[in-house]
């Protein structure tokens, strides 16, 4: 079902899970970080009994939620004072914990946390924290949202992007890869460092300077065999559409040298992102014979979902339709009904919410990062036992499409 450099991966990573399944008492709240760094990338979490991961990826979740508590300021709030950790015995009692919501609803009487974090934005860094990073997301009504991480963080989603997104995507060690994605953002140096731990022969960045001409002469040159670009907005009428259209997004350089691409030509594997493929780039992917794939990240977590371009023809995961990676994050899709939080079900759309399972930095629970989702299927014919979700879509607050508070007694 995959090649054989897959096959031998899994196989020793579902080694690896069942010592770590076997020596811990999960009915007691584990520490997340007290694991191995790897241990995020090992792909066997994908593939193992669903009961069993949520029994294991639940304990984490106590542990972090319980340390939030503690030790953010953003959770010293009347809301979260009578949150106990002990009520999530599995990952769908996520229901029990407050919407976390940039932007509020006033009629809905939701509080949104953006203003406060512009004007006091260590509210969102943990006390127990001695140094990290800032990451700003790019941000909805000219907003963005501070994340801090460590370098321990950095590392963490740095092998669940490698391992279980890269991988799943058919890259590979040896390969040459280029990023045209900016090395100062978060997942720009994401993409650096999980192109080094899959052992790329070489990791070429995109200089800020460097044109549509000179990133052609660097493909060339340093015989790139895989790309990693970003997308113009589905809406061509965006002024990030006009400012990625002069720049280097997949399509500008597709259609500066064509023969570099595909079966045929020397860049074999594209790693495209954006909310959606457009349809463009995947019969383009289709007809030269490319391999492409995608993931869902964000500031604020990384990877959250990825298609794949392993396994056997009939699975969902391709192009849009995208397995949710379970840890270092957990991504829940979620809808109100009768005034309750409820996990969304299989064939419905709901709330992209973002929860923290291991970081010593920023901690989000329930956090509605401002995205929709559709929940495709609860299995898929590849073997992986994570949903799969597609029409991942930005919204621009997510308080106004609840429309009505919660209960969470």
């Amino acid at each position: 079902m995959f090649d054989d450099f897959f096959e031998c991966q899994l196989q020793q990573d579902a080694v690896v899970l069942e010592e770590v399944f076997d020596s811990r008492d999960w009915d007691t709240d584990v520490d997340p970080l007290s694991l191995p760094h790897s241990f995020w990338g090992n792909i066997a979490l994908d593939f193992m009994d669903s009961k069993q991961r949520d029994v294991m990826l639940s304990s984490f979740f106590r542990y972090s939620l319980r340390r939030g508590l503690k030790v953010m300021p953003l959770y010293a709030s009347a809301q979260y004072a009578k949150l106990d950790p002990f009520c999530v015995r599995k990952l769908s009692d996520f229901v029990r914990v407050p919407l976390l919501l940039k932007d509020g609803n006033l009629t809905a009487g939701l509080a949104g946390f953006r203003e406060k974090s512009h004007e006091v934005p260590e509210i969102l860094l943990p006390a127990d924290v001695r140094s990290s990073h800032v990451y700003k997301s790019g941000g909805t009504k000219g907003l963005s949202t501070p994340t801090y991480i460590t370098d321990a963080d950095l590392v963490i989603e740095a092998y669940s992007l490698a391992r279980r997104s890269f991988l799943a995507g058919g890259m590979r060690p040896q390969e040459r890869l280029y990023s045209c994605y900016n090395p100062t953002h978060k997942g720009g140096e994401l993409i650096k460092r999980a192109g080094a731990l899959i052992g790329k022969k070489t990791v070429l960045l995109k200089r800020p300077e460097d044109d549509i001409v000179q990133c052609i002469r660097d493909l060339r040159a340093h015989k790139i065999t895989t790309i990693a670009a970003v997308q113009p907005p589905v809406s061509s009428g965006s002024d990030s559409f006009q400012q990625i259209k002069k720049g280097t997004s997949f399509l500008n350089l597709f259609e500066a040298d064509h023969s570099l691409f595909g079966a045929q030509g020397q860049v074999k594997k594209a790693f495209v992102t954006g909310y959606q493929l457009p349809q463009e780039i995947i019969a383009l992917a289709e007809d030269v014979g490319l391999s492409l794939f995608t993931a869902w990240g964000a500031t604020e977590a990384i990877v959250g979902a990825t298609s794949t371009v392993t396994g056997p023809p009939t699975r969902l995961c391709k192009f849009n339709a995208q397995h949710l990676v379970v840890g270092p994050h957990f991504l829940a899709v979620a809808k109100i009904v009768d005034e309750r939080l409820k996990p969304a079900e299989e064939g419905e759309d709901g709330i992209v919410l973002v929860n923290t399972l291991a970081r010593e930095g920023t901690l989000y629970f329930n956090y509605a990062i401002g995205d929709m989702a559709h929940v495709l299927s609860k299995s898929c014919p590849c073997g992986r036992t994570t949903p799969v979700v597609s029409n991942i879509r930005r919204i621009d607050n997510p308080a106004e499409v609840f429309g009505v508070g919660c209960r969470y007694d």
